[in-house]
């Protein structure tokens, strides 16, 4: 991680464009039983990276993080249970597991000219997991109860 400070800026002053993307856990804005270590140096990613992009912002280099939610993957389908699975998914906005393709769009628009003007953001593609858990019962029954 040295090197990603100052040190590091002349290599990027002689492109035209640089662009940084870090892709972090969604654990960095969870508070999760026994994962200190782990919330904690995810949560440093996000810091990284804003620090970085003020950093290298006089050089043209933008720095973005990208926080992925529950994808399901070979390596996710070994680790979680079943339980876990349906926890995930079943209290996530978008009922369904993410997918490798639902995340590669997002480092794809910020390695693009298109994201120009955006620089030291974390994106999180989550299924909408950040904006809320669903609870579609409770949202009936508030509608009924206020008609």
């Amino acid at each position: 991680m040295r090197r990603c400070g100052a040190r590091s800026w002349p290599r990027p002053r002689t492109r035209d464009r640089s662009r940084v993307a870090f892709r972090r856990s969604r654990r960095s804005r969870d508070r999760a039983a026994r994962q200190v270590a782990h919330t904690t140096a995810k949560g440093g990613v996000i810091a990284m990276t804003k620090s970085l992009a003020a950093e290298g912002a006089r050089y043209g280099v933008r720095a973005n993080s990208i926080s992925p939610g529950f994808v399901s993957t070979p390596a996710t389908d070994k680790a979680v249970d079943a339980e876990g699975k349906a926890w995930q998914v079943g209290n996530a906005l978008i009922q369904r597991p993410g997918t490798g393709e639902d995340i590669a769009y997002m480092p794809l628009y910020l390695a693009s000219d298109e994201s120009s003007w955006v620089t030291g953001q974390n994106y999180s593609v989550d299924g909408g997991a950040t904006a809320g858990w669903r609870n579609d019962s409770e949202t009936d029954r508030l509608a009924a109860k206020n008609g």
